[in-house]
């Protein structure tokens, strides 16, 4: 599957308010924000925006853990 398209990276980025949807921490220079896929790509998620969300490293850590769970869109 290719990457998220820079168009739809800026979309989502502006959609959540560069702010991580868990936590709420914003981005700044040295907390650069992640995409994360809600249904993963390995299980036949695509890179549409209403897949997407902006997550802070710590957060997308713990999703990927299965220590906290993605908020409802």
């Amino acid at each position: 599957m290719p990457k998220v398209s820079p168009d739809v990276r800026k979309l989502v980025r502006e959609r959540d308010g560069f702010k991580c949807r868990v936590c709420g921490v914003p981005e700044t220079k040295k907390n650069k924000l992640q995409l994360h896929h809600i249904k993963y790509r390995s299980q036949g998620g695509s890179n549409h925006p209403d897949n997407l969300m902006l997550v802070c490293q710590e957060c997308h850590t713990a999703i990927h853990k299965g220590e906290i769970q993605c908020p409802k869109n």
